[in-house]
Parts: C-alpha cells; structure tokens; sequence
C-alpha cells in the first residue's frame, strides 16, 4: 500500500491589482505570491484498490478541492480500480484569503504523481488543475515567491528582509462572493499598475489589493483589521491577502512586530496571529 505524509504550506498576496478577465471568465491578476513556509496543514494520503476518493479532516470543509484535485488526477491512470484515502489536518485558517485549499489540492496532485510513478510535468498537473482554482498553479510551481502577471509568471528574489504579522480575525470571506461582487460592481478593469521586476519592493510596501473595497462593504470589520496593524511603531506597510479576511503587516524589525502581536493579542484573543520572516 502506497502512502504519504506531508505539509502543505500558505501563501499570501504582498499586492493585488485586477487588470481584467479572460475567456474563462476568470478575473486576471497582477499578484506577488510568497509562500509562509512556518504555517502549514499536514496531508496523510493512502492509494487503495478502492475506487473511491475519500477525505477526513479535523474541520469541517466545505469546498473539498482535496478530492476534486484527486479524482482528475486519477482518471489519467486509466485504473478503476485505483482509489485515494486521505485525511487533511488543517492549521491554516479557512476563508483567510491564504490559500490553504488551492495548497490542498495542489499538494494532493504532486503526492500522487510521485507515489504512482506517473512522472507528470508541472505543466501537466497545472493543467489537471484548471478549472478546480487558479491558485493551485502558484503551489504547484513549489517555489517560494512568483510574481503573476496575467497569464505570465516569474521567479522573484526580495533582497530585503521583510518581517510580516499575519493576523486573520475571527470572521471569514467567501472568495466566490468576493468576486462575484467585483464582477458586478467593476465592469472595467481598474487603472492598470506597470509593475517593473526592479521595482518589485516599491510595490510590496506601497502597493495595493483591489479586493479590499469589495471586503469592505462585504464585511466592515476588516477596517478594524488594518487599523489596528497601522497604528503600531514600526509599520511600513498594512494590506489584506487575497481575498481576505487574513490581513498582514510589514515591520521595520522583529522587535516593533513583536510589540505589536502582544498588543493585538491582549486585545482581540480570539484573532488568529503568526510572524514569520521572508
């Protein structure tokens, strides 16, 4: 019996812009992905003669793209007989806006391209991925920081230390709504940033995610979110990731970060906080 243990590491969006949409239907993306290698869920999968995808998890998931992201995977083989068993043990929180389930599904697809010896290239199983969640591809890619523009994507270094608090509230986002509220409320792209790779740093601590005004009137709280990160000594920059609610705050050194998360954790324990240094 084949099996596997791993982790399936978070991300979040240092900036966001929407440039457009394509013939999908998908929105188009000028985002820097970056990987939070210290925050991460734990995926078991087990290949059985079962025929069947099945998944457990310490949470309730309710978009599974864990067995989607099997299930395509599978059928390559031509093997009916071939089944999956996996459990998810999540620690990345859900609806934040950091990519546990696109890290999910995309870490299910790397495992069992290695256990079944299926010698798949990354452009394959990107494009098993299509149609479960654009961000899979980032995850799939296995590298640390990859900045997207449009359907291009390039390998990015950060030359400085950046030092990053994430803190997501106790209250989650529906990417579905998010967008779908974008869709109906932008019929236009908006002013399209010229995001030079040289100038990469200029956009992490001074750029933007066109999906907070969305979040905003979906769920006002997230002004508290980043009101609450600006307001401490030693913040360069505040920003939501992706589609929220996780916000994340860049600090001058690990000393004003750590102040910081006391703070913020005396006052609202019930919001989730993690530091980590990229």
């Amino acid at each position: 019996m084949l099996k596997s243990k791993t982790s399936s590491p978070a991300k979040i969006n240092l900036f966001l812009y929407v440039i457009g949409r394509d013939e999908r239907g998908y929105h188009i993306l000028q985002s820097l992905f970056h990987t939070v290698p210290s925050l991460n869920d734990i995926i078991s999968i087990e290949i059985n003669n079962s025929g069947e995808c099945t998944m457990t998890s310490n949470t309730i998931i309710n978009d599974n793209l864990v067995t989607k992201a099997a299930k395509n995977i599978l059928q390559l083989t031509q093997n009916e007989r071939y089944g999956v068993k996996i459990h998810l043990e999540k620690n990345i929180p859900i609806g934040a806006g950091l990519g546990g389930g696109s890290s999910n599904a995309a870490t299910t697809l790397i495992e069992i391209n290695r256990l079944l010896n299926l010698n798949l290239s990354t452009a394959q199983l990107i494009d098993i991925s299509s149609g479960i969640g654009d961000d899979i591809k980032f995850f799939l890619m296995q590298q640390k920081c990859v900045y997207f523009d449009g359907q291009n994507h390039h390998k990015i270094g950060i030359n400085q230390p950046l030092n990053i608090l994430l803190v997501k509230p106790n209250f989650s986002i529906s990417t579905a709504e998010v967008f779908r509220l974008y869709r109906e409320q932008f019929l236009h792209s908006e002013l399209q940033p010229i995001v030079e790779k040289e100038k990469i740093l200029q956009h992490i601590l001074n750029g933007d995610n066109h999906l907070y005004n969305i979040v905003k009137k979906i769920q006002p709280k997230i002004l508290d979110v980043i009101d609450e990160l600006q307001i401490h000594k030693g913040i360069m920059s505040a920003r939501m990731s992706g589609s929220g609610s996780a916000c994340f705050g860049i600090f001058e050194d690990y000393k004003t970060l750590k102040i910081a998360k006391n703070r913020i954790s005396e006052l609202y324990p019930e919001w989730f906080l993690h530091d980590f240094l990229i």
